[in-house]
């Protein structure tokens, strides 16, 4: 029995149906639901906005890639691949010791050459602790080999050219072209040049200034700058183009480059020291039960 105050409120029960668009309107897709938290790291193709997502216009996404949503999540910089194929050229400190080794050194070179790679070695680490960009790969495997082209054979063609650039080209030719800088201009006669200096102090790297101090700070061992001096001059008495008027120049230029990297390393030239480095390296670098033991040991 249906009472006088229900009745108003019964109503006939509708058969539910689905909704089928007209075959001229096409039915529309699901809008895809926002990403979620997790998915934050995935690839911004998968994060496209509905309308380019759904489109196949190349231009959507093109213009999706170029917007600020999208290249936030970018790459960092100093991480592009191409830098990272660029680094590659550099030698590592074994690589480099294997570079020197193939040219047969003689014990003497061997330990003028080990003594510029750890002096400048332990510079670029000081310069890196205060804060400024160096890179210390490059900065040990050019010291490390900057006097190549003392030791190449007499038929190869880099031993025609002068100091420094001999050793450039080949190092250059033998697939490490990122050192040919670092090691071009460290000899001392470039100190003499007046226009090739002027270039040289006003374009040359960090990189480039620590390997040609180093070389000024170490013969077979580490010593004063001074001493250095003294030993070319009393090496090379009669050489052209090095009177009183030229030395004193020279001095005054190497001063010069003395002062700029040890401020940058925060240090006296007289507390700079050596970062031993080359021994392990070059124990590495020979092949042989030496370099077993030295391996196991790692």
């Amino acid at each position: 029995m249906v009472r006088p105050w229900q009745a108003s409120a019964r109503r006939p029960t509708a058969t539910r149906t689905s909704y089928r668009s007209p075959p001229s309107v096409p039915r529309l897709a699901a809008r895809p639901r926002s990403p979620s938290p997790a998915a934050s790291h995935a690839c911004p193709v998968r994060r496209l906005p509905w309308s380019a997502r759904e489109s196949s216009n190349r231009r959507s996404l093109a213009r999706w890639h170029r917007s600020p949503a999208c290249t936030r999540r970018r790459r960092p910089p100093g991480r592009c691949p191409s830098a990272t194929i660029a680094r590659m050229t550099v030698p590592g400190r074994v690589e480099a010791a294997s570079l020197l080794l193939s040219l047969e050194p003689s014990p003497r070179f061997l330990h003028h050459s080990r003594a510029v790679g750890e002096v400048a070695a332990w510079l670029a680490r000081r310069i890196g602790a205060n804060g400024m960009s160096v890179d210390r790969r490059l900065v040990e495997a050019a010291a490390l080999l900057h006097d190549v082209d003392k030791v190449l054979p007499r038929d190869d063609p880099a031993r025609a050219l002068p100091h420094g650039e001999g050793s450039a080209a080949w190092l250059t030719r033998a697939g490490h072209p990122e050192l040919a800088r670092a090691v071009a201009a460290h000899p001392v006669t470039r100190l003499r040049d007046g226009e090739a200096y002027r270039r040289w102090s006003a374009f040359a790297t960090r990189e480039e200034r620590i390997v040609a101090y180093a070389d000024k700070r170490a013969a077979q061992h580490l010593e004063p700058m001074a001493d250095r001096f003294a030993r070319w001059v009393r090496r090379h008495p009669d050489r052209p183009g090095w009177d009183a008027a030229a030395r004193r120049v020279i001095w005054e230029r190497a001063l010069r480059l003395e002062s700029d990297v040890c401020r940058a390393a925060g240090v006296r030239p007289e507390d700079v020291r050596r970062l031993a480095w080359t021994g392990r390296a070059l124990a590495l670098a020979r092949p042989g039960p030496a370099a077993q033991r030295v391996g196991r040991s790692a």
